[in-house]
């Protein structure tokens, strides 16, 4: 005789510990004599054979020692404990006996006792202290009884297997009201299966045992351990598939021809979405030539038959509990789930899955369509036939969780409309201000099954229902300049943006440039041909480029500012801060230009020798009667900017104000800088020496030209 165990623990070694301890004949047996008899008889796992550390004994050797140390036999009224011994109670001897008698062989698989029902029965009825069979505890509408011997019961009143067994005897069971032959039949059948009898409880020779079990099944809370009954019952409900229990109940009943029972049967598997496509009440009246109202009532019936078995009741609370902790979730990556966790066979629509819902219970799941605005996209050659055509459904379980899905899909366009690309986390972490991100895992999961995004890793997506993406426009300009351009370069680019002043990470560029359909290779982007529509500014300034050698300096595109009728103060804009523009030291090209070597050393000669001849070699002291001289060098900078930036901070305090010229009818302003001189210099040449003379209350300003 040898127990296998799949796994070693408390559970799983009650059956062993009662055999040696009934074997015995005194009345106890201690832990250490437990401990060598239940290892002699016990093929024990190779996990189980470590030794422990700093110990002498192995994993196994502290299993058993741990069913007494944690009371487990006592737990169930299996046993007593006293001085490190145990003394098996009557249920204890009852549940050896019942494994002697029903398992014991050469190999014993421990599962096939724990999961056998009997010893199931016998050990939920010592854990309770009762005089009879929990069987008693199961209400008699989750047994299979056909509708007339439901109406038997009825009749008499019976709620439970345990009044049916306590209450009627068979004469009574005969005279009962519209009973036949065959619900008789039916009956006993029931009871011989589960191996119980109508008083089955009455012993002749010891009335006393009749008297206390009726006085203990009187004397409970039915419905109080009907819950632990239920309770203890489920833990042995290996299947929680809601399309095999159904099915496994949707038989033939003796009032029904075989015509009715097909057409019950495709009635059912068409509105649970069992192996067919989800059918409307509509569809099917009409393929079966009823109202819609008889196909109702045909589920209705199935549905009120269903709700009452254990194991569906079991199975069906499992999936409302999982719903409710994953919604909101996409209808496609609920399916994976739902599938994973082995709760249907067959893909449920959300139509499908809130019809199966709502026919068993009140609680509400609503279905949330979100939109996808492909009217807006461009470039519509991103999507699929499939994508075009199809809806996206999330169930969700209230408003809060449509607000929050509508704000995640809202804030990705955004951010992909601005920089192709968001971060998932990221949008996470701006809107709701947590990093919680675990709680949005199946808004995430969801979201890669959506028709609407497409996601460039794990981490990084993209929404396609967008009215452009601002950078790839930026590309597809620099393209059609160039015809290529080195991922690189873009990237330099769109850092220098004063728009954007960030971008997608070179792997990421890669990606976005892949899904929206440009050509690249591992080095560039290639222009595909569609000229893009170029601002009537931009288009100047990249003539400007383009005309004048693409090397230019500050000052030359200063200078040549006005010849192709561009605004100063929107050129340096451009300079500085646009995708348009490379600046390389103090030489400036349009981005994305293959640079070439000579080139580029002559522009930074041209711009050095600039440099010398823009310092306006300030000078400012102070003059007769309490008045200030400012002198300076009339630069090309002075003349195309109208201010000279920087001012001494020990003059700024005596300086800082407005003052008024007199012949030209204009003023100046002094804070930090000398501003507003254009149209007093307007008439002095390049390198004229200037001497702006201020003086105060009022404050006056007179431009002379420097003579000394």
């Amino acid at each position: 005789m040898k127990f296998y165990f799949d796994s070693v623990n408390d559970l799983n070694l009650v059956p062993p510990a009662l055999i040696v301890a009934s074997y015995k004949s005194t009345d106890k047996i201690s832990t250490s004599r437990l401990i060598s008899e239940i290892r002699s008889i016990s093929n024990i796992p190779e996990s189980d054979k470590q030794i422990l550390k700093d110990r002498s004994d192995d994993k196994f050797s502290q299993k058993v020692r741990n069913l007494i140390s944690h009371k487990v036999l006592e737990k169930y009224n299996l046993a007593t404990s006293f001085n490190n011994n145990i003394q098996l109670t009557k249920h204890g001897k009852k549940i050896g006996k019942l494994i002697k008698e029903n398992f014991i062989c050469d190999q014993i698989n421990i599962k096939k006792i724990t999961q056998d029902d009997q010893y199931q029965r016998s050990l939920l009825q010592a854990r309770l202290n009762l005089t009879f069979d929990p069987i008693y505890l199961k209400k008699l509408n989750s047994c299979e009884f056909s509708q007339r011997a439901m109406g038997v019961f009825k009749n008499l009143n019976l709620t439970y297997v345990g009044d049916l067994v306590l209450n009627v005897s068979e004469d009574e069971l005969k005279k009962t009201p519209k009973i036949g032959v065959k619900t008789i039949v039916e009956i006993k059948e029931f009871l011989k299966t589960n191996k119980l009898s109508l008083n089955n409880e009455i012993i002749k020779d010891d009335i006393i045992i009749k008297t206390k079990t009726k006085f203990d099944w009187y004397s409970i809370d039915k419905k109080y351990f009907h819950q632990i009954y239920l309770k203890h019952i489920s833990k042995n409900f290996s299947n929680n598939n809601i399309d095999e229990i159904i099915l496994s109940y949707l038989s033939k009943n003796d009032k029904e021809n075989d015509l009715l029972f097909i057409r019950k049967e495709k009635i059912i598997k068409s509105r649970m979405s069992i192996d067919k496509e989800f059918s409307t009440l509509d569809s099917l009246g009409k393929e079966f030539k009823v109202e819609r109202e008889r196909i109702r009532q045909i589920q209705s019936k199935f549905c009120k038959h269903l709700i009452n078995k254990e194991n569906f009741k079991f199975a069906f609370n499992k999936l409302l509990k999982f719903l409710s902790n994953n919604t909101p979730i996409g209808e496609k990556y609920l399916n994976e789930r739902l599938k994973a966790e082995n709760f249907f066979n067959s893909y449920k629509s959300l139509s499908s899955l809130r019809t199966i819902l709502s026919a068993f219970t009140k609680h509400k799941f609503e279905t949330h369509l979100t939109t996808n605005n492909y009217s807006n996209l461009e470039n519509k050659d991103l999507l699929s036939d499939e994508k075009k055509i199809e809806d996206e459904e999330f169930l969700v379980s209230s408003m809060n969780e449509i607000k929050e899905l509508n704000k995640i899909i809202s804030e990705s366009r955004k951010l992909t409309t601005k920089y192709s690309f968001c971060n998932f986390n990221k949008v996470i972490n701006d809107l709701f201000k947590t990093k919680k991100y675990t709680k949005y895992e199946n808004i995430k999961n969801s979201l890669k099954k959506h028709s609407n995004f497409i996601w460039l890793d794990d981490e990084n997506f993209m929404a396609l229902d967008t009215s452009g993406q601002n950078i790839m426009k930026r590309l597809n300009k620099l393209l059609f300049i160039h015809k290529k351009i080195s991922f690189e370069d873009f990237q330099a680019a769109l850092l220098n943006d004063h728009r954007i002043r960030t971008s997608p990470p070179l792997n990421l560029i890669k990606k976005i440039c892949k899904a929206n359909n440009f050509e690249s290779d591992n080095h560039f982007i290639y222009f595909k041909g569609k000229k893009p529509e170029i601002p009537n500014l931009e288009q100047k300034i990249i003539n400007l480029f383009l005309e004048n050698g693409k090397y230019i300096t500050f000052w030359e595109s200063i200078d040549l500012a006005a010849k192709y009728s561009i605004n100063v103060g929107s050129l340096n804009a451009y300079m500085y801060g646009s995708y348009l523009i490379k600046r390389l030291d103090k030489v400036f090209v349009l981005a994305g230009t293959i640079i070439e070597d000579d080139k580029l050393n002559n522009a930074k000669q041209r711009a050095s020798k600039e440099s010398k001849d823009n310092d306006p070699n300030l000078k400012i002291d102070w003059a007769d009667n309490k008045k200030i001289n400012i002198k300076f060098k009339l630069t090309q900078s002075i003349i195309s900017q109208g201010f000279i930036r920087y001012l001494p901070s020990h003059w700024h305090d005596i300086l800082e104000g407005q003052y008024y010229n007199y012949e030209s009818k204009s003023s100046i302003r002094i804070n930090l800088g000398i501003w507003d001189l254009k149209d007093i210099i307007s008439n002095f040449k390049k390198d004229t020496l200037i001497c702006l003379k201020l003086s105060f209350n009022p404050n006056i300003i007179k431009v002379t030209i420097d003579e000394n």
